[in-house]
């Protein structure tokens, strides 16, 4: 379940991408917040169309690049999304 200020959209590929692709995510934020992400086995693209994401897992933020791959992870993941912030994932 997402925080309340996140607008979650998700999008189903054509059929030329169904095999690689399982779903799109249109993410929006209209207020600053915290998105506890649990891992998955999935590879995920990450484009930020707008706004700025920290990544606060690791106990020292860093701010997330324009675009972002990534894949399993051991531990959940701590995103917090400025005001205003657009992310598209393909998963």
């Amino acid at each position: 379940m997402a925080p309340q200020d996140l607008k979650i959209e998700s999008y189903l590929p054509s059929d030329g991408l169904k095999p690689f692709v399982k779903t799109f995510l249109f993410i929006e934020s209209t207020c600053a917040t915290v998105n506890k992400l649990l891992p998955d086995t999935s590879i995920v693209l990450a484009f930020r169309l707008g706004g700025s994401i920290t990544d606060m897992s690791l106990g020292d933020s860093r701010r997330l690049p324009a675009s972002v791959i990534t894949g399993l992870r051991r531990s959940p993941r701590f995103l917090s999304y400025a005001d205003n912030t657009a992310c598209l994932l393909v998963i």
